[in-house]
């Protein structure tokens, strides 16, 4: 690979003069090729999820992950007329198979040849943000604006799709209702865990009482099972942790080969930095599980977990590396909340967690023949 050169200027600056949308004419968008080119950006003015740090570092994560595929990768930067951002939307353009989760059924018996995704490459998580501090139709404007330019850019190819996936309720209602009509594609659960329990014994308490007794055995018999459990540095362990977590991915019939796990891990690592860690579980010499959690905000996030299945029988190793200990952890260090991401979803819930959908939209089915695309406004 050629080391990346200085950032250039900022792309095409398209006003939003002459529009038929309700988007301010004194906002204007500005199109960038790397996160790199926002560094001396105040972008503390977005609402970004985890903090505009966090934020960056994972879209720069993503970005290299999704270069390396082949997916082209811009930014649209909205600003005010005070030059200040009020909205940023990733743009991913790909040839690769789309995620089944949010891969729309094939029109006319042909898939797609090409995906304009809009925010999200397809992980579980959207990356639309605007400035908070706006009123509901100052916020709902750069949303609109970002997006109707990310269409009108998609739809010059009749081939290709155009998604959004993976928005917050708020997320979505950034986007034009015309646009939104319609286009639902599916939903994902996710979920989370909000604390607020004294000590351990009283989350135990505040479960029905059908589960309390099967979260105490599961409890009991790992503390009593000789497993140690030390948080470490993620980029200190990735390469061992790696075929964990690849045995979970096989375990669910996922094609992740290890070296892109342990890909990942690293990517994952840097981005977190000093903000992360891995909860690793040995018996001795032998390491049995790992579960990696990255804070965010002051929220605990879980990214990913893996086991060693030939090593572990009876000692509930999930629910003790994913729950347990960091519910534990999480109140004897004031954490007021662990989001625990989709999967699992009745799991989740007997243990306590709350629920809400992401929502995936499907904007433009076919490119510019798109229903959905006849609602833009044209110059």
């Amino acid at each position: 690979m050629t080391a990346p050169g200085p950032p250039g200027p900022p792309g095409p600056v398209w006003p939003t003069a002459g529009l038929e949308s309700a988007a301010p004419s004194d906002l204007v968008v500005e199109e960038h090729d790397a996160v790199e080119e926002f560094e001396d950006e105040p972008l503390d003015g977005l609402a970004m999820p985890g903090g505009s740090r966090h934020h960056l570092a994972e879209l720069a994560r993503l970005e290299l992950a999704e270069l390396l595929r082949g997916t082209q990768v811009r930014y649209l930067l909205a600003r005010d007329a005070d030059r200040r951002p009020v909205g940023l939307l990733p743009c991913y353009r790909t040839s690769e198979p789309l995620p089944a989760a949010i891969a729309p059924e094939p029109v006319g018996g042909a898939a797609a040849e090409q995906a304009h995704l809009l925010g999200s490459p397809g992980a579980v998580a959207n990356y639309l943000a605007v400035a908070p501090g706006l009123d509901p139709a100052g916020r709902r404007a750069p949303g609109r604006l970002l997006v109707e330019h990310a269409l009108r850019a998609a739809r010059t190819e009749p081939a290709a799709v155009t998604l959004m996936p993976y928005l917050t309720d708020a997320q979505r209602e950034l986007v034009p209702a015309e646009l939104r009509r319609g286009a639902l594609l599916r939903q994902e659960p996710v979920a989370r865990l909000d604390i607020d329990w004294p000590d351990f014994d009283a989350y135990v308490s505040s479960l029905a009482g059908s589960r309390r007794a099967g979260v105490r055995k599961e409890r009991r018999r790992f503390l009593a099972s000789g497993i140690a459990v030390s948080e470490e540095a993620v980029l200190d362990v990735c390469e061992e942790i790696a075929p964990l977590v690849h045995q979970v991915e096989q375990r669910y019939g996922r094609s992740t080969t290890a070296d892109q796990i342990e890909f990942y891990l690293t990517g994952l690592g840097l981005a977190m930095a000093d903000s992360g860690f891995a909860l690793v579980a040995r018996r001795g010499a032998e390491l049995l599980g790992v579960c990696v959690i990255w804070e965010r905000e002051g929220d605990w996030v879980i990214r990913c977990w893996g086991c060693d299945y030939a090593l572990t029988d009876r000692e509930s190793l999930y629910y003790n590396l994913v729950f347990y200990e960091p519910i534990a952890r999480a109140i004897e260090r004031g954490i007021p909340r662990i989001q625990l991401g989709p999967h699992s979803i009745v799991t989740k819930r007997t243990r306590g967690c709350a629920v809400e959908e992401l929502h995936t939209l499907l904007l433009a089915p076919s490119g510019p023949t798109a229903p959905n695309s006849q609602a833009l406004p044209t110059f």
